[in-house]
């Protein structure tokens, strides 16, 4: 069960699983799996109860996966690996956005529901691309024949048959893969919206969506050290994205899918509904069961606590006016993303009051740009041309600029922009920079290095050459010998026309992929560098 928005204790909005992978109503189309355990039509008396009590009911679909009985009438409806082999997981076989199911037999699913009962909202659990199933195999990019089809149509080649980041052909597919989730979900939307344009519509995408899902979770597999602003930025990602959505972040109780019936920490737990509601979130909290039943109970009273909490003090949530005058953009693409969760948990830790918005949001924001007083990009590979426009006119009306990584080197027109703002000129990348360093000239700018005179590099090294006006605050020193010892100090050169730089108006360029930002320079620093741009 799961409860959702201000649900839970205090009761508001139930989500429950309704149809997609097994129907759990009585369809009548011939293509939806029926469940085997349905008696009566029991969601029929769930809604009618949910509404005399005035608490919203969402209807949960997943239509990921459907029963192999399905498959075996019409296999072409489903997800192939590149060799031509299905996924089937205790019965249930995988689909595929491009495949008949998902892209049109889900409508008709989405109709008869729509249709037949009083549903206030839809969601959608794992819509788009699945290439692996519920034990986390991994079985690859999907060459079913409609996918082969649409991504020739659109390229003129046939499909990648890995996901390399390099390759020309996956970052097509990439593009492929937003572009046919993004129409499938105005498909979505036309079909809702029609049949009655007060369902909301909500799922793990920001697309055509009333309400955004994200989750808060753990597994035992991922690496340390724990991501705990989890909650605050899913929310705050989308809280100051868009006025028009609302964000449910599922805190999920479970320590991993494959120990559902065992939760983390409560204190855990707390943390991330406490960040929900802090960031400007209702609460939403995630079990598999029922609560009477349920095996671990040692975080409920911790739970209900927090939604007690809210309940009593809602007047004060869910509406807030932000004080920020520092603005994080938050970049597309994955590899970016470890360069921005390092800053964003910089910012907090320093206490550093900051807004975020999705690069895509550049050229719509929900509040002016020009009332902040310092913007970061983390690692963004390129902008538009117009967004490039708003950048230049923010600088115009004095905004400080961060810019960090393999920030603006995509192309040579961001290239040439990221000499007109910054005044560097690109000379490439150095992806071996192990024994590379940079000086600490600058104490007043960097006082946690009053006695650190080097800080260290480690991974790739945007090259620039720097104009004259440009003031050198970390210059590059070149590739040390680390060995034998009695060699070492022959080689050190000091290089001034690279490195990290500040031109003395208002803006700043640090090119690290994530070595000084995230690892070496320390959040006390970060406020100095913003109060020195500010001046």
């Amino acid at each position: 069960m799961n409860y959702t928005a201000q649900g839970f204790f205090s009761k508001y909005t139930y989500v429950k699983y309704w149809g997609g992978i097994e129907a759990f109503y009585p369809t009548k189309l011939e293509y939806h799996y029926k469940s085997p355990y349905l008696k009566k039509d029991l969601v029929q008396e769930v809604v009618q109860k949910c509404h005399e009590n005035k608490i919203k009911f969402i209807a949960r679909f997943d239509f990921s996966k459907a029963h192999e009985s399905i498959f075996l009438e019409q296999p072409d409806w489903f997800y192939r690996t590149k060799d031509k082999e299905i996924v089937n997981y205790n019965q249930m076989v995988h689909t595929c956005v491009n495949g008949f199911y998902q892209r049109e037999y889900s409508l008709k699913i989405m109709e008869e529901v729509i249709e037949q009962y009083a549903v206030d909202g839809i969601f959608f659990n794992m819509f788009g691309y699945q290439t692996r199933d519920y034990s986390n195999n991994y079985y690859g990019i999907c060459h079913c024949e409609s996918c082969r089809k649409r991504f020739k149509a659109m390229f003129g080649h046939d499909l990648p048959v890995d996901e390399n980041l390099e390759d020309k052909v996956f970052q097509d597919y990439l593009t492929f893969k937003s572009v046919t989730t993004k129409e499938m979900l105005e498909r979505i939307h036309h079909l809702v919206k029609t049949k009655n344009n007060n369902i909301a519509i909500s799922t793990y995408h920001d697309h055509k969506v009333d309400i955004v899902r994200k989750e808060s979770n753990t597994a035992i597999d991922r690496h340390y050290p724990k991501w705990l602003y989890s909650a605050s930025e899913n929310v705050q990602s989308v809280e100051n994205s868009w006025k028009n959505k609302l964000i449910s972040n599922c805190v999920i109780n479970a320590v991993d899918i494959f120990y559902r019936f065992v939760g983390v920490s409560k204190h855990e737990v707390k943390i991330r509904l406490y960040e929900s509601l802090a960031s400007g979130s209702g609460l939403d909290f995630c079990i598999i069961g029922v609560f009477e039943d349920y095996p671990d109970r040692n975080n409920l009273e911790a739970v209900k606590e927090i939604f007690a909490f809210h309940q009593k003090n809602q007047e004060y949530f869910g509406n807030f006016s932000s004080m920020a005058d520092v603005l994080l953009i938050k970049p597309n693409e994955s590899s970016s993303m470890k360069e921005y969760l390092g800053i964003y948990k910089m910012l907090k830790e320093e206490h550093v009051i900051f807004d975020v918005i999705k690069k895509d949001n550049l050229l719509a924001p929900i509040q002016p740009l020009d009332k902040y007083k310092l913007i970061i990009f983390p690692n963004l590979s390129s902008l538009s041309e117009n967004e490039w426009k708003v950048v230049k006119n923010v600088q115009g009306n004095g905004v400080s600029l961060i810019a960090t990584g393999q920030s603006f080197i995509k192309d040579e027109a961001n290239q040439n922009m990221l000499h007109y703002i910054f005044g560097g000129r690109y000379q490439g990348v150095k992806s071996k920079t192990r024994a590379d360093y940079l000086e600490v000239r600058n104490k007043k700018m960097f006082p946690s290095f009053h006695d650190r005179d080097w800080i260290f590099l480690d991974g790739k090294f945007t090259k620039l050459v720097f104009d004259q006006n440009v003031r050198l605050l970390l210059p590059y020193i070149k590739t040390s010998r680390f060995g034998p010892p009695l060699k070492e100090l022959e080689v050190i050169t000091r290089v001034n026309i690279m490195g990290w730089a500040g031109i003395t108006k208002i803006v700043a360029q640090m090119f690290i992929f994530h070595g000084i930002l995230v690892t070496s320079i320390t959040s006390m620093d970060l406020r100095t560098i913003k109060e020195f741009y500010q001046t």
